[in-house]
């Protein structure tokens, strides 16, 4: 552990004992640097499947919202996606996590070279045209 994250985690601990709204500052702190839940989104033979820790699940609200029970909203959760799955499908997966209450959510497109994935972080719409205007 590093000397910053020590002085950082005393910090809190000190505030806690004086402002009785800073204990779900530390569990915040406690859930963004802990291991976070890995959702898997992959499609076999052109129907999705879906996995939650490891655990093939059939609803994918129903095994998200399990983990918002027993490990919080603020608890991250990473979404992989296989290349094979549309950007669509990855949107309403996103969409789902949110339903299920959790607030720290991304997601990452897994490349079929193992060894690399790109984070997909959804922005503002800009006009697209193959026929742009001149000025």
């Amino acid at each position: 552990m590093t000397t910053l994250v020590r002085a950082s985690l005393l910090f809190l601990a000190v505030a806690a004992l004086f402002n009785p709204s800073v204990p779900s500052l530390t569990t915040q702190v406690s859930a963004q640097t802990a291991k976070p839940i890995v959702f898997m989104l992959s499609k076999n033979n052109g129907k999705l499947s879906y996995s939650v820790e490891s655990k093939l699940v059939k609803d994918p609200l129903r095994g998200l919202g399990e983990q918002v029970e027993q490990k919080g909203e603020n608890y991250p959760v990473v979404i992989f996606f296989t290349p094979d799955v549309t950007f669509e499908e990855e949107n309403d997966i996103e969409l789902i996590a949110n339903k299920a209450g959790f607030k720290n959510v991304r997601s990452f497109a897994r490349s079929r070279d193992p060894e690399f994935m790109q984070e997909l972080k959804w922005g503002p719409v800009h006009p697209f045209s193959t026929n742009p205007p001149a000025n």
